[in-house]
């Protein structure tokens, strides 16, 4: 399983978006010259392709608490070789906000209408949906017309993003802060956002999302 040259630079782009960053905050973040991921740093001066070695791709996604997979989602627009693209659920914000159309381990109900379905050339772990946003709430982190990838069965670590339901209330999307035996801290990904708590039997599931379209 191997990645071209192009898809590993649109992989690093894609991920600074997703973190909210600038490729150059990117490469402060992980531990390295801000200007290493600069588009004039992708080209030596006779033309030739410069590539990313391992040690820069890993201290990068250890500092994003981001799997290789995850990157790979992230880096290409095409199936992976020899896999097929996943047929995957999909729920706009609005109707997800507003029906319950997920269990308890925020897996879609497919008995439930509301849901679509849509091709995503990915390799899809187990309960995947893609979720698409139809407001400017989220803005600019998630724009309207932005398409988010779901992982309810993935593991979920501090400074991830992730999307909760809450028990006869609302969708929120919010970076996770911090997650107790009582009480999961997050912030939510709103311009004008402050710290929000949530008490676990409030919370219908929590789910972590893994790319979102730019």
């Amino acid at each position: 399983m191997t990645l071209s040259y192009f898809e590993i630079w649109r992989g690093i782009d894609n991920l600074a978006a997703q973190k909210g960053l600038s490729p150059s905050a990117l490469a402060q973040k992980a531990g390295l010259d801000p200007t290493s991921f600069n588009k004039s740093k992708r080209e030596g001066p006779d033309g030739r392709q410069r590539w990313l070695s391992m040690e820069t791709l890993n201290k990068v996604l250890a500092a994003t608490n981001t799997s290789f997979l995850d990157f790979m989602l992230l880096a290409g627009d095409q199936p992976i070789p020899g896999t097929k693209a996943a047929h995957l659920p999909l729920v706009s914000f609005s109707m997800a906000a507003k029906d319950a159309l997920f269990d308890e381990n925020g897996l879609p109900l497919d008995s439930i209408s509301g849901w679509e379905k849509i091709d995503f050339p990915c390799v899809a772990k187990p309960g995947m949906w893609a979720l698409e946003m139809t407001t400017n709430t989220y803005a600019p982190v998630y724009p309207e017309g932005c398409l988010l990838l779901i992982a309810p069965q993935t593991e979920i670590r501090r400074r991830d993003r992730v999307v909760i339901q809450l028990m006869n209330g609302p969708m929120i999307l919010g970076e996770l802060v911090r997650e107790t035996n009582h009480h999961i801290d997050i912030h939510p990904l709103t311009t004008d956002a402050t710290g929000l708590s949530v008490e676990r039997q409030q919370l219908a599931f929590m789910a972590r999302i893994v790319w979102a379209s730019q």
